[in-house]
């Protein structure tokens, strides 16, 4: 369900006024290690009381708050592994049910919209919508797969470890790379191409989705497996 543009609008200057409004508690540092700024509520920049603008941003962006997203270098060893692994092991059952479990769910996801009509829309339809566009762009179980299981496996082996929403986020912003962006032609600015923004709550809502539905497959023996295989040369 999306705001109307006059409650979104309100909404919109609510925030703004309690991100700006003086804060009644004592100046606050953020509490990422080394960072000497004031947090968001201190300085008046945002409604976080633990994290300054930088950091806030990060978070919202990356999943954490030290370090960017994986790039594609750092993925790509790790992404050869898993297609070799799924070449042997397409057969297994577990495999089989993961690949049935994301296609029912891209089926599930209903009618899809363009990235012009979903900018109002809340975080939980944002994620429904990006399956759908998933599913409208031809991508099935195994492309949501491969990115589960390429994740799971590098920061099994590279860290962070133990951070599910850092995870959550990567798999999501790995997936949301496959939706198209949406091109409209218009008579006074030409050519317009326009792509959702991969950040926020909708990434960890996606990327949550994502793993429960391939978790009989992105188990920590499958990871292990993948791992090996990386470190092998990543074919066989």
């Amino acid at each position: 369900m999306s705001l109307s543009p006059a409650k979104r609008e309100r909404r919109r200057r609510d925030i703004g006024a309690r991100a700006t409004a003086p804060s009644l508690e004592a100046p606050r540092r953020c509490t990422v290690l080394g960072c000497t700024n004031l947090t968001q509520r201190s300085a008046g920049t945002g409604l976080s009381t633990r994290h300054c603008k930088r950091h806030k941003e990060m978070l919202r962006r990356h999943g954490v708050t030290w370090r960017k997203s994986f790039t594609e270098t750092e993925l790509a060893p790790y992404r050869k592994s898993v297609r070799t692994w799924v070449r042997l092991n397409r057969g297994r059952p577990e495999f089989q049910e993961a690949i049935t479990d994301l296609d029912s769910m891209l089926a599930a996801s209903g009618k899809p919209k363009d990235a012009f009509a979903v900018q109002s829309a809340r975080p939980k339809e944002k994620a429904r919508i990006a399956l759908a566009r998933l599913r409208e762009a031809g991508k099935g179980g195994e492309h949501l797969l491969t990115i589960v299981l390429t994740i799971k496996a590098i920061t099994t082996d590279k860290g962070p470890r133990g951070n599910p929403e850092f995870q959550q986020v990567q798999i999501a912003k790995r997936a949301h790379r496959l939706i198209p962006r949406t091109r409209i032609k218009s008579d006074i600015w030409g050519d317009i191409a326009k792509r959702t923004r991969p950040e926020g709550l909708v990434m960890r809502i996606l990327g949550e989705k994502l793993i429960e539905a391939a978790g009989g497959t992105a188990t920590g023996e499958v990871i292990r497996e993948v791992i090996a295989l990386k470190n092998a040369g990543g074919a066989q």
